[in-house]
């Protein structure tokens, strides 16, 4: 639970139940667009976020893609591992999400 609002981690999976996120959808499908997808993929899902959450939430998500993308860069690059009081809770979303992480 954050913030009182339950949420769904297979959302991240695709799957379609709903995440509990306001505008979740959207944000996952300019994520999904973002990570993967052609310029018109990410044209289209960013003014789709646009219309349901408005400008300040693309910023937002897009700052949160671009954190994500670094903080996983740096670590991957500088070899740092994953610290043992962290690893149960990175092992059970990787379990509940199907993935497991490398050492």
């Amino acid at each position: 639970m954050i913030n009182e609002t339950d949420l769904d981690l297979q959302t991240v999976r695709g799957s379609s139940a709903g995440s509990g996120v306001t505008g979740g959808d959207a944000i996952a499908a300019y994520v999904d667009a973002t990570l993967g997808g052609t310029d018109d993929d990410v044209s289209t899902t960013r003014s789709a976020l646009i219309s349901e959450l408005g400008m300040e939430a693309v910023v937002d998500v897009a700052a949160v893609i671009t954190m994500f993308s670094v903080m996983n860069r740096v670590a991957d690059t500088t070899g740092t591992p994953i610290d043992e009081a962290t690893r149960p809770f990175i092992e059970s979303v990787a379990d509940l999400l199907g993935m497991h992480p490398q050492d």
